[in-house]
């Protein structure tokens, strides 16, 4: 979808006009641009997550994660996501446990 198609898509469900919605996706952009290189992430509600991460090469990546009603309207399992997020770093198990920030408690 393009950035054209997006603005009528808009306009129609929105009931407004194809200037305010361009007004609206241009001030958004600017808005997460500089709270995420504030170091801020975005939560935008049903759709998810919005993180800018300094990789260790010293280059910016910025990651998405899908809030729990995306994936279920994309049939995404959460299986193919990697498990259960931790509830203090919400990260994945498996990648929480290689950064020794959280692991499942182990029987003795």
């Amino acid at each position: 979808m393009t950035g054209n198609e997006l603005i009528a898509v808009l306009e129609g469900e929105c009931q407004t006009t194809k200037l305010k919605v361009e007004d609206f996706l241009n001030a958004l952009g600017d808005t997460m641009v500089d709270e995420l290189t504030s170091g801020r992430e975005i939560r935008l509600g049903k759709i998810g997550i919005f993180r800018l991460r300094r990789r260790a090469d010293g280059n910016l990546m910025l990651n998405f994660y899908a809030s729990e009603q995306m994936r279920k309207r994309l049939n995404i399992a959460a299986s193919k996501l990697g498990g259960e997020a931790c509830p203090e770093c919400e990260k994945r198990a498996n990648k929480a446990r290689r950064q020794k920030r959280w692991a499942p408690k182990r029987k003795r």
